[in-house]
């Protein structure tokens, strides 16, 4: 991440004052325009304390479902909830730690940039991330009048970088709880 931001330092300017809106569906993920890029660029970068905030959530996670036995209603919900799919699981475990890590973290323009990188990959990972990149766009359309640096009328994904971090953090928290 450090060497992607420092290749990308020269272009600071042009990146952030680019405006690579386009006519897609405003609530479209498919391109996030280099969102993760001006994200990146504006983000205090912390990645020990990103990883450990994010790493802790999993252990967090652990004591909520393991041993499996000791919660089978919790587990129960989980997999119901999930589609029986471990893929899903996983992916969903995923998500709840990054959001710790947006909510909690050092960064939260870092932890939500990780996540806009990995928008069309594959992988557990790159599922729960595009999940709280959806999550986000929805609770923007849902509530314009909390975010007027976004203009709802055009792609939210594209606009991500405009939210401050407390908009942020009040975002991920937002989606923690739901």
């Amino acid at each position: 991440m450090r060497r992607r931001v420092e290749r990308l330092r020269p272009h600071a300017a042009a990146l952030l004052a680019a405006e690579p809106l386009d006519d897609r569906p405003v609530r479209s993920v498919e391109d996030p325009a280099g969102v993760a890029d001006r994200l990146y660029l504006e983000a205090t970068l912390d990645l020990a304390e990103e990883v450990r905030v994010h790493e802790d959530a999993h252990l967090v996670d652990a004591a909520r479902y393991l041993p499996v036995t000791a919660h089978p209603l919790r587990n129960l919900g989980l997999v119901l909830s999930r589609g029986f799919s471990a893929r899903e699981i996983l992916a969903f475990l995923e998500r709840n730690a990054q959001l710790a890590a947006i909510a909690e973290g050092p960064s939260p323009r870092a932890a939500l940039a990780t996540c806009c990188a990995t928008l069309g990959g594959e992988g557990v990972h790159a599922h729960g991330y595009g999940e709280i990149v959806e999550g986000f766009v929805r609770e923007i359309a849902r509530h314009p009048s909390r975010y007027p640096a976004i203009d709802t009328e055009r792609v939210i994904v594209q606009q991500l970088h405009r939210l401050t971090d407390d908009q942020i953090r009040a975002i991920a928290r937002t989606l923690q709880d739901a």
